[in-house]
């Protein structure tokens, strides 16, 4: 079993330990969030596991088909770590919190426990292997230096830190929230008491001000719902202010144009399109754009500052995209955006300009500019007022699988039809001025589409270390001793923290 699938089991089955605690009474876990809490999300893992085809039982979790399979190809320790996790009793997981503190490094998971004693002997089983003690009064358990959980008070504390970083954490949260709590009644609580999968509230100010330059977005949290629906894979997202006043998420777009829909065609199933309002801040736009770029790629932003102000209204990019076989050198795309009056042909004639004072001269067909990229041709034309950017032949012969509703009135769209084959999987990413949204279908219905994004999430993981032992071989890249033990690990990241 391959890293991928190791880690969204264990993912699972940490989700499992805190779920199988769950009990009837509901936790008052905001009074020990502090208010001043950067980031605060609330789960209801009970839902997010049913959706996912586990099965919630008094006796504790039992696992869908498709992760009990990847469970039992597991070693027996592990196995037997599991299936103590499954079993586990103790805490309420209906509300789990997870928050951060401004200007304070880490975060904690937080679960009020009804019953301590029966947490700490769940936790004490010597099938999990957690090294048991007692710091700062609370009782810890680790499972190694990365890992810690402590109970004190009524509560369950989770963090991916040591022992004496999650203690700290911890007394510096519970300071804060004795001075005031999240509970103390404010717009932040009442949403995260709605009956939804996941709501998550996070401080953007700083962002969303330097890219608008309006103070009335200096305290501005962002706000993501799942669940609100027939899916815990709906999501609903807004920007509010700092007494939850709705602001608008895109304020410097406007309406999309679904005219550009005549350049799509049935070789692309992704199209992402926007549009740019009339008054679009675009010197707020490129200076907080160049603070995270290369000193190449200024030069270039500069040089091409007068066609971005050119822009008039939409903008699309259409792909075509297979996700079980992704191959940048097949990737198909092609980018429309209306242009001012003149626009489209004063870039066009700045290429020219461009190729002549090098000596070069263009190859033209059919009133498009081709470009030599890595051997394959980039096309650059002007349609009626689009400027047009291509890798393979522009055609409006239609058959695209979008039709303007899933774009009119909206601001900003992400719209992906089929995007995996065996079950088809497709998304629409909305956002008008007031709101995002996102809505998952698989074999067109939401219903159920959790469990079979983790199908496709299983499938593609046995898919890409197979074929990473194909390359390889029985014996490795260099055969004996030099083999590889684990072709999982070849895929693996280093996400540790210190």
């Amino acid at each position: 079993m391959n890293v991928i699938s190791r880690r969204l089991l264990a993912a699972i089955c940490i989700i499992s330990l805190l779920l199988a605690f769950a009990c009837s009474k509901q936790p008052k876990v905001l009074e020990a969030v502090p208010a001043s809490a950067s980031t605060v999300v609330k789960f209801d893992l009970k839902r997010i596991l049913t959706e996912a085809g586990c099965e919630v039982t008094d006796d504790g979790i039992r696992l869908s088909s498709d992760l009990k399979a990847e469970m039992d190809s597991a070693s027996a320790e592990t196995r037997s770590k599991w299936k103590a996790l499954l079993s586990a009793k103790g805490v309420d997981l209906t509300n789990v919190i997870y928050f951060e503190q401004k200007d304070v490094e880490g975060g904690l998971l937080l679960l009020a426990s009804n019953d301590e004693d029966l947490l700490i002997e769940s936790l004490s089983a010597d099938s999990l292997g957690f090294t048991k003690g007692k710091d700062s009064g609370f009782v810890t358990f680790k499972e190694d230096e990365n890992a810690t959980v402590a109970i004190n008070d009524g509560y369950c504390w989770i963090s991916f830190l040591n022992i004496d970083n999650t203690t700290s954490l911890i007394k510096k949260a519970r300071r804060a929230a004795k001075k005031e709590s999240l509970a103390e009644g404010n717009w932040r609580a009442d949403l995260l008491a709605n009956d939804v999968a996941v709501c998550a509230i996070t401080d953007v100010g700083d962002t969303f001000y330097d890219i608008f330059g309006d103070e009335s977005y200096r305290n501005a949290s962002a706000v993501v719902t799942s669940g609100d629906g027939n899916s815990v894979l709906d999501l609903k997202a807004d920007i509010r202010d700092s007494d939850g006043k709705q602001l608008e998420i895109l304020p410097s777009l406007g309406t999309i144009d679904t005219d550009f829909l005549r350049f799509s065609s049935a070789r692309h199933n992704v199209v992402i399109a926007f549009s740019l309002a009339d008054d679009f801040n675009w010197d707020n736009f490129l200076k907080a754009d160049s603070k995270s770029i290369s000193s190449a790629n200024k030069i270039f932003l500069s040089t091409m500052e007068d066609h971005l102000r050119n822009i008039d209204g939409t903008v699309a990019i259409s792909l075509n995209l297979d996700i079980a076989n992704i191959n940048a050198d097949s990737l198909e795309y092609q980018v429309v955006a209306k242009m001012k009056e003149g626009g489209a042909d004063a870039l066009l004639n700045q290429l020219r300009q461009m190729a002549a004072e090098q000596k070069q001269r263009l190859a033209e067909r059919d009133g498009f500019i081709l470009l030599p990229v890595e051997g394959k041709p980039v096309r650059l034309g002007k349609v009626d007022k689009y400027i047009v950017i291509a890798n393979h032949e522009v055609s409006m012969a239609g058959g695209s699988p979008f039709n303007a509703t899933s774009f009119a009135g909206k601001s900003a769209v992400i719209a992906a039809h089929n995007i995996y084959a065996d079950p088809l999987l497709s998304f629409t990413l909305a956002a008008t001025t007031k709101e995002a949204s996102l809505k998952v279908t698989v074999n067109n219905t939401s219903r159920g589409s959790l469990a079979e994004v983790i199908k496709i999430f299983l499938k593609e993981s046995h898919r890409q270390a197979d074929t990473v032992k194909g390359l390889f071989g029985d014996e490795g890249a260099f055969g004996g001793e030099d083999a590889p033990d684990d072709y999982g690990n070849l895929l693996q990241f280093d996400n540790t923290q210190p």
